[in-house]
């Protein structure tokens, strides 16, 4: 089982949920990975994961069926 994370935030818009989306489903098809769904949280601090809705949709799903995994469409962090 395999889901989609997205988070579009207004400090760095990294293109519109759809874009992401769409190379996310790219990604999981060439994978073989079956897309079971999405969460997406809208301009939402990344600092702070338990303020995010679909974060916590995510999480409450993943405690029901274990989940093989989860995809995200992110630069990479540097702190």
């Amino acid at each position: 089982m395999a889901f989609g994370y997205i988070r579009v935030s207004d400090e760095k818009t990294d293109g519109t949920i759809d874009q992401q989306k769409q190379l996310l489903i790219h990604f999981m098809e060439s994978q073989g990975l079956p897309v079971y769904g999405f969460y997406v949280d809208f301009d939402y601090s990344f600092t702070n994961p338990m303020k995010r809705k679909g974060f916590l949709d995510m999480y409450q799903e993943i405690i029901k069926k274990p989940t093989d995994i989860i995809i995200v469409d992110t630069p990479v962090l540097t702190w």
